[in-house]
């Protein structure tokens, strides 16, 4: 009744209803138009069609400091959009199928279960994927959408909303399927952006092939394999030597060149029996995984410059900015080696909360 007051007919009406049935039976939360997501999520859709129709550009670039040194660059949304992401992120990409040896960006996995399988393993072999989100263009985002039963139109809408123009001040022509929606026919083509809430699933979902290929070329080798977001690794117990290591990085570089990807040739590394071997800032070794040597040493340096010295002056003496950083970082810090090692991160809780206890923080 409500639709044939809007003035649609009955055509019109019946069409809608048959697309929202085949999005039901494909199992997904059915979205019939821009209009109608920009209704359920509550956001403006004027908002979101200049977004789709690249005439804005949401975002703002931060750079972050790598833990292992250097910087990156994060996208991170305006509010309006990380809203409307983490919707889809909830409500579309939730039940979207990943590879089960992928442990970035998902309920239930982490770096330390991603480390873990590699317990005990003699050689390994480190790759790194360059540029990894920006690798991922906008077509294989749409054909994500379009994978998971959206019609056309609502996953190109969708696919433009989970991606950030790479050369937002270029125009040029990048569709010309819906010529009557003329904003949508003009504008820069995308990527994912690091540091929107729907890019780490998306890039997951996206890498499931490559996945999989990788996967079978370790079991056929005896291999172990995981991945992490752009960082690959494969360890075996079998005996091995350097030849055959190439052998499989030469392999896995196929793969990742058939799949849109290119290595960081200084980031790949073949870690041979008795070498430490460090997995995502984690020491794994026969026993088991812990963090590694100089993080602790960091945070018992900490500790000890505390208690030692007093609190401005090592905090002078790290150059942090502000007394709240440095112990925000401390306690971050101890957090992380809490999810590894409980243990040792009640050891140092109890330490810190002793060091701090004469300041009443």
């Amino acid at each position: 009744m409500e639709a044939q007051h809007r003035g649609l007919d009955k055509d019109t009406i019946e069409a809608s209803i048959r697309q929202y049935q085949s999005m039901l039976d494909c199992g997904i939360l059915p979205i019939l138009s821009l209009k109608h997501f920009a209704k359920l999520v509550n956001v403006d859709y004027s908002y979101l069609r200049r977004i789709v129709g690249r005439k804005i550009d949401p975002y703002k670039t931060i750079e972050q400091q790598k833990r292992s040194g250097g910087t990156r660059l994060i996208s991170a949304p305006e509010k309006h959009l990380q809203d409307t992401q983490r919707w889809i992120l909830d409500y579309v990409l939730s039940d979207a199928k990943t590879h089960p040896l992928s442990f970035a960006y998902e309920n239930g996995k982490s770096i330390l279960k991603c480390a873990k399988i590699h317990v005990g393993m003699r050689w390994m072999i480190k790759l790194d994927l360059r540029n990894f989100f920006d690798s991922i263009k906008e077509n294989r985002i749409y054909k994500v959408f379009r994978e998971l039963g959206y019609p056309s139109l609502v996953s190109f809408e969708m696919t433009r909303i989970c991606t950030r123009s790479q050369g937002f001040n270029s125009i040029k022509k990048v569709a010309n399927k819906y010529p009557v929606i003329h904003t949508y026919l003009y504008g820069a083509s995308g990527c994912l952006p690091q540091g929107a809430p729907t890019s780490g699933k998306l890039a997951n979902i996206v890498c499931y092939g490559l996945d999989e290929e990788i996967n079978r070329l370790a079991i056929r080798n005896r291999f172990t394999y995981s991945r992490y977001s752009d960082d690959i690794f494969l360890s075996t117990c079998d005996s091995f030597n350097r030849k055959k290591a190439q052998q499989i990085i030469s392999c896995v570089n196929n793969f990742i060149h058939k799949e849109g990807f290119s290595l960081q040739k200084k980031k790949t590394h073949i870690i041979t029996p008795g070498a430490r071997k460090i997995v995502l800032g984690l020491t794994v070794t026969d026993q088991g995984v812990k963090p590694m040597r100089g993080f602790r040493k960091q945070i018992e340096s900490d500790i000890h410059g505390v208690k030692k010295f007093g609190l401005v002056q090592h905090v002078q003496h790290r150059h942090y900015h502000s007394i709240f950083s440095f112990i925000n970082h401390v306690d971050g810090c101890i957090a992380f080696v809490y999810g590894i090692d409980s243990q040792l991160g009640d050891r140092y809780k109890k330490q810190w909360g002793e060091a701090l206890s004469r300041y009443n923080l």
